[in-house]
């Protein structure tokens, strides 16, 4: 029977006690006890109801019945429309048995990387003592950031005169006006920004700042002019942090695990790129920035001094900001 979800559901560990006791007495007792319901001759047994039951929060014991008949009833509805959909033989449609597959092999992929990752040790309370300590910036130094972004399109061999002048100006406003007269397009963000939403590569640098000072980063034909207007500390404890970091390294270590699962596989396999896609062999598959905590798009502000837009594919960095140099 396939699998149903219902958002509003609830689940509680009583319900495979409380359902083992609703079968009748007659007959094959074990057998009964298992079955919840028969729709047409088709059963739907409790351990189908308790796993549906299982993807939800806790429930008090008194709603342990209604939530199991909620997801009883869904469950019924779903074996009807089953019936309906293969007396007009969609389980044959090209599309479905597509899809089908494509579930299955995502369900098989998840179940065995579940099953080797949860042989993974858990991280240890020295572990997250020692990142606390390696990162100041995040927690005992911790800041809220305020400050301002200027988002300069260097393209047409001009990101070295930017950075000189940048170099040579004394004040951001002047080297603005300088922008303004070159006709050199940009943008200016004003954003408000928690050290921890901060790409990493950029925050040991922010956090050595001082108020009003400014720094540069270059991404191609881009240049990043990050101005720290105005700072405040909010530290976070040890126990606070606790958490976050254990959760942190501990995903950590599954992507790493999972890396290096991959790999061994891949070293014992035969694997060949055929035809058309012969390329992928060589194309390289970009890898993504672990970090301590999400980071949102680039806190904007209001949008001032804008000339033109950037053009093409520098406008979606521009547009990022700090979390487009990720």
């Amino acid at each position: 029977m396939p699998y149903v979800k219902f958002s509003s559901l609830l689940v509680v560990s009583l319900v495979p006690v409380i359902l083992a006791g609703c079968g009748n007495q007659s007959g094959n007792k074990e057998k009964d006890t298992q079955v919840a319901a028969k729709v047409n001759g088709d059963e739907i047994t409790v351990h189908q109801i308790n796993q549906v039951l299982s993807h939800a929060p806790s429930l008090k014991p008194e709603q342990a019945k209604q939530a199991a008949a909620e997801v009883l009833h869904g469950l019924v509805d779903q074996q009807l429309l089953i019936e309906q959909a293969k007396k007009d033989k969609l389980d044959r449609n090209p599309q479905v048995v597509a899809a089908y597959e494509s579930a299955h092999a995502q369900i098989l992929t998840q179940a065995y990387l579940d099953q080797e990752l949860s042989k993974l040790p858990k991280p240890t309370d020295q572990e997250i003592k020692d990142y606390y300590t390696q990162h100041p910036e995040l927690f005992a130094n911790r800041r809220l950031y305020r400050f301002q972004e200027l988002l300069i399109d260097g393209s047409g061999g001009r990101v070295a005169e930017i950075r000189q002048k940048i170099g040579s100006t004394k004040q951001i406003d002047a080297f603005v006006e300088w922008l303004k007269a070159e006709k050199i397009p940009f943008r200016v963000n004003n954003g408000v920004k928690k050290a921890e939403e901060v790409p990493l590569n950029l925050l040991p640098r922010l956090s050595k700042m001082q108020d009003g000072q400014a720094m540069v980063t270059v991404n191609g034909s881009n240049v990043l002019v990050v101005q720290l207007v105005a700072s405040q500390q909010q530290p976070m404890t040890m126990e606070t942090a606790k958490p976050v970091i254990a959760a942190y390294l501990t995903n950590s270590k599954r992507r790493e695990a999972t890396t290096a699962l991959l790999k061994r596989l891949h070293d014992k396999a035969k694997i060949e790129y055929v035809g058309a896609f012969v390329y992928a062999a060589k194309t390289p598959v970009a890898k993504p920035v672990a970090a301590p905590a999400a980071v949102p798009a680039s806190a904007a502000g209001a949008v001032k001094n804008t000339p033109a837009k950037p053009a093409t594919a520098a406008s979606d960095a521009m547009e990022k900001g700090l979390s487009g140099l990720k």
